[in-house]
């Protein structure tokens, strides 16, 4: 909803095209401007590299956008880590354990914020035909590797996959 759009408790922000500006521009909870300023020059180099300079992922690469939020207050959603994390092994059950190819899961990059297991992880772990990627490199490393990438959420994640021209499965979720 509104309260995710980062205006609605900045005084300035940066998006990368004029339909995001236009988004942010459209909430009813905008607090400050919105200014485009492109994708990251970053971004299309990485885009334009050979594919050999990434790391090897199965045929199928789902990137994980799942991001615990433990103590920390972020105003990107009203959803609990428990429901994140019950979306997530839905989207292993249910999607990524019913395709008949090998699938890497990759999960999102960000150290994990609780002494337990990831109960997500440890449930794709559970399944023959996925293999978990381990380590918290981020997914802007494996993207040309694959040659079909399954992703949710509009995040940066999306951007790069978008970016690595490889085909996207897009999960709205």
């Amino acid at each position: 909803g509104d309260l995710g759009l980062e205006n609605a408790a900045a005084h300035l922000t940066f998006v990368y095209n004029n339909i995001a500006k236009k988004r942010n521009d459209e909430t009813q909870l905008k607090h400050g401007k919105t200014s485009v300023v492109g994708f990251p020059s970053k971004g299309k180099k990485l885009a334009n590299r050979n594919k050999i300079f990434f790391k090897k992922t199965n045929p199928i690469l789902f990137i994980s956008t799942n991001n615990y939020r433990s103590v920390f207050n972020h105003v990107s959603s009203s959803r609990t880590d428990i429901q994140n994390c019950e979306t997530e092994i839905n989207i292993i059950g249910q999607i990524l354990s019913k395709i008949p190819h090998r699938v890497s899961y990759k999960a999102y990059p960000e150290e994990h914020r609780y002494i337990d297991s990831d109960p997500a992880i440890t449930y794709a772990e559970g399944f023959d035909n996925i293999d978990v990627i381990e380590g918290h490199t981020d997914s802007q490393f494996f993207i040309k590797s694959p040659s079909l990438i399954i992703t949710s959420r509009a995040t940066s994640t999306l951007s790069w996959a978008i970016m690595s021209r490889v085909p996207l499965c897009f999960l709205e979720i």
